[in-house]
């Protein structure tokens, strides 16, 4: 596997298949045991995992955070960074023994994003995130010029952030040259070019395994419409609370957010149902 400039690539695989391992490899959390990993030069590598948000001082403001790995910026660098991460006026110096989960683990990527490294190596990056959070999130990542390896369930971000997709699994990898939405619909035209036609079967038994996985089918056929539907409507709702000309209307705004947060919650409750059926 080779990771080169610019490149923003997805893992996916079953649980258990080794994407977390590989990128404990990459970032040099784990011992290689067979094989190796070659870094290039002067090249400076991040990883980002849960535990990165034990790692922060919880008798530490935000804003002392940021500082201490930002040496040099001014005050004023301080915040319009930090406003990127949607912490401002006096959120700042919010103590991080009481942040939420979400707010903490803007702070450890915004730690990570401050200084100049090549390769962001990522582990579930928007896990337990509300939804603004997964929009800052994402905005920065989108933003990143560097190389990423990353992990997530999250269908969206992958299909937003990512440009490759690398497939774990078997002992093996395999690289595919889209996104998760590529990945998806390049493996849907193997199957159905391996597939066999379905045999006329007459025993009961076979009549009942058609109808469940025709049932299945379907039922997956309608997901990704939903998805389709979804997306289309957090694109909508997005665009609310990124237009500037709604800044001061909160209760639009509000209204927009909320409507994100049910919309996040329906697509991942089918990525979960999505992922039951494909495992039958």
């Amino acid at each position: 596997m080779v990771v080169e400039r610019g490149q923003k690539i997805g893992l996916v695989g079953h649980n258990g298949a080794g994407k977390s391992t590989l990128l404990k490899l990459l970032a040099g959390v784990e011992p290689v045991t067979s094989g190796a990993v070659r870094i290039g030069s002067n090249v400076n590598s991040a990883y980002y995992a849960q535990h990165q948000l034990e790692i922060l001082d919880p008798n530490e403001t935000v804003f002392e955070s940021i500082q201490k790995v930002s040496p040099g910026w001014s005050e004023n660098e301080m915040r319009t960074y930090l406003g990127s991460f949607m912490f401002s006026g006096d959120e700042i110096e919010k103590y991080v023994k009481v942040l939420s989960g979400g707010e903490k683990a803007r702070v450890a990527l915004a730690r990570m994003l401050v200084k100049p490294s090549h390769l962001l190596l990522l582990d579930e990056p928007t896990n337990h995130l509300d939804m603004v959070t997964r929009n800052v999130v994402e905005r920065a990542l989108i933003q990143f010029s560097g190389s990423i390896v990353c992990i997530s369930h999250d269908r969206h971000f992958l299909n937003n952030v990512t440009n490759l997709t690398c497939e774990v699994g078997d002992g093996g990898i395999r690289l595919f040259e889209g996104n998760y939405e590529y990945y998806e619909w390049k493996k849907q035209v193997e199957k159905s070019a391996e597939s066999p036609k379905p045999k006329i079967k007459s025993e009961l038994k076979g009549k009942s395994d058609y109808k469940e996985q025709k049932k299945v089918r379907n039922r997956l056929s309608w997901i990704k419409k939903r998805f389709t539907i979804i997306e289309n409507e957090l694109k909508n709702q997005r665009s609310i609370t990124q237009d500037p000309a709604n800044g001061d209307d909160y209760e639009l705004l509000q209204k927009a957010m909320e409507t994100m947060t049910i919309l996040e919650s329906k697509y991942l409750k089918l990525m979960e149902e999505q992922e039951s059926l494909n495992a039958k």
